[in-house]
Order: structure tokens, then C-alpha cells, then sequence
């Protein structure tokens, strides 16, 4: 089980309040509200929000090396997060070289 990788697609969820709200813009200008509704709307189109994660065996070495299915990392915080722990799942998530490569209409 700790050789497989698994993908997982992720639903893309961004509300216009959330993200006005996240750019501390005026709630009287209309017009960045407009703008903010067009980037969102284009964004749901061509964003594909993808992970991939394993099952990995974690062993923590002393208070600052841990080992992850054979990868070594120095850090305390993971070294005490991790104590007792035997079994973690790395991951990479994405929202897609879609969205990176999409560019705003003027």
C-alpha cells in the first residue's frame, strides 16, 4: 500500500464575498465587484484543482531528523509533530497549469 500514489481531483470552490473580502476591496466600487465576478467566472472554467498523496511510514530518528519512507528531513517541529505517529500522507496539490497559464481578457 505505501508504493501506490493516488490522484485525487478537487472541486474548485471561491465565493465572490470571500475573495472581495480577501482583497480588502471597497464595498461601494462597482467596478472591481464586476471584475472580481469575470476573473471568478473564468477561473471555474479552466481551473482543475488536482492532489496526488501517498501512505507513507514515518520514524521519528531524535528531536530533530525524521524519516519518511526513506527520505530523511531535519526539523524539530515536524520531529515533534510527528512522535507518535507512524503513518503520514505527503501530498502536492495543484490548482492546475491551466489556471497558470490563463491569462485576464483586458
Amino acid at each position: 500500500m505505501e508504493d501506490e500514489i493516488y490522484l485525487v481531483e478537487i472541486p474548485f470552490t471561491l465565493d465572490h464575498a470571500s475573495v472581495v473580502k480577501r482583497l480588502r476591496l471597497p464595498k461601494s466600487d462597482g467596478r472591481h465587484e464586476t471584475m472580481v465576478s469575470e476573473l471568478l467566472e473564468s477561473s471555474r472554467a479552466v481551473a482543475r484543482m488536482k492532489a496526488v498523496y501517498r501512505v507513507s511510514h514515518a520514524q521519528v530518528i531524535d528531536r530533530d531528523t525524521v524519516d519518511i519512507s526513506g527520505t530523511r528531513f531535519t526539523s524539530r517541529a515536524l520531529s515533534r509533530n510527528l512522535i507518535d505517529q507512524d503513518t503520514v500522507f505527503p501530498f502536492i496539490a495543484t490548482v492546475g497549469k491551466e489556471l497558470d497559464e490563463f491569462s485576464v481578457p483586458a
